[in-house]
């Protein structure tokens, strides 16, 4: 069957998607002082938000890159041992946070449902199956809609005709829109199916899709900032689905190009991006903490400056802190910190 070939361009797309999922999450007020009406505030959640569309296009091209090898029995199996298992470990911090309400720690919405508090297990399941134990872990639970769906991923890829239903899961994907606080884990999915399919369809169709962006790539880019004003000046933030998914082919046709240069930063935030997503919100929130006890307040009214720094900071401890981990797990790091 052969070999099936790594994908360097991809590979750095990944480590451009983990960067701007960081820098969103750095921009919170924890960090940085922003003043009211800040516009390097609002410039900075237009661009950012919604980012979580690139990891979707890059699963799903890879998904289809992978297929000639796809079992799903091991598909599955894979994603347990590699995704579900790191998301339960690097979770539990979270989930305890919640259970022993800690002040730092703002509850979640699944605490305004009246569901919570019956008793600590299933607090805890609760949690977990539906990723509301902090920010980011929502990504988890809806993902593994996308894992159980496989083989129906599998026969859009061997019945291409089903990719002509593209525009109308986009529309119905805008309208539907994604859910409030993320929770509901099926109308994400619904929200991130055409994104999905999108990054399926560009890798089974790569040499059209490459030929059709590097060509045209200018005019991504006025439409890009076309979205991204109206995203500004009018708060639309639902236009964020179209804006990002031009960004996605932006993104895809910048690393074609440019595929032959090396880079090595993206390459190894690529390689620890799984690692980061899963740590990156602990170590702001240990940056903060640290900040606060060491009297340093002052660091975080510095405007968009504070705001780069503690992205560097947070990327570059996320970083250190994964690196430490795997030294001490080694075979076993990425059944527990996903990298």
């Amino acid at each position: 069957m052969g070999k099936i070939p790594f994908l360097n361009f991809i590979n750095k797309f990944r480590g451009i998607a983990i960067l701007i999922i960081v820098a969103y999450h750095s921009m919170t007020v924890r960090l940085v002082s922003w003043e009211d009406h800040s516009v390097c505030l609002k410039v900075l959640r237009t661009l950012l938000v919604d980012c979580t569309i690139l990891f979707i296009f890059i699963s799903g091209y890879l998904f289809n890159h992978l297929l000639p090898q796809f079992s799903y029995k091991s598909y599955l199996k894979k994603k347990i041992k590699y995704v579900i298992s790191p998301y339960l470990i690097m979770s539990a911090p979270a989930v305890l946070f919640m259970i022993l309400d800690f002040n730092f720690i703002e509850k979640s919405w699944i605490y305004d449902t009246g569901l919570m508090n019956k008793s600590v297990i299933t607090d805890i399941i609760l949690l977990e199956i539906t990723g509301s134990q902090w920010y980011h872990f929502w990504f988890i639970p809806m993902m593994i809609i996308f894992y159980l769906l496989a083989p129906a991923f599998r026969f859009v890829a061997n019945n291409p005709g089903a990719y002509y239903s593209i525009p109308v899961i986009t529309i119905i994907a805008f309208v539907v829109g994604r859910p409030a606080y993320n929770s509901n884990p099926f109308q994400s999915f619904l929200y991130y199916l055409p994104v999905y399919l999108l990054g399926a369809f560009s890798s089974q169709y790569y040499s059209q899709v490459r030929k059709v962006i590097i060509k045209y790539w200018h005019f991504l880019l006025i439409l890009f900032f076309f979205a991204s004003y109206i995203i500004y000046s009018s708060n639309v933030k639902s236009v964020s689905l179209f804006q990002k998914i031009i960004l996605c082919y932006i993104v895809l046709a910048l690393m074609i190009r440019h595929d032959h240069l090396k880079a090595p930063i993206l390459e190894v935030l690529a390689k620890y991006s799984f690692g980061i997503y899963f740590i990156h919100m602990y170590v702001i929130h240990l940056v903060s903490g640290i900040i606060s006890f060491l009297g340093l307040g002052f660091l975080r009214s510095l405007g968009i400056f504070s705001y780069f720094l503690f992205l560097a900071l947070v990327t570059f401890l996320s970083y250190l802190l994964l690196r430490v981990s795997i030294m001490i797990l080694k075979e076993n790091s990425r059944m527990i910190i996903g990298c």
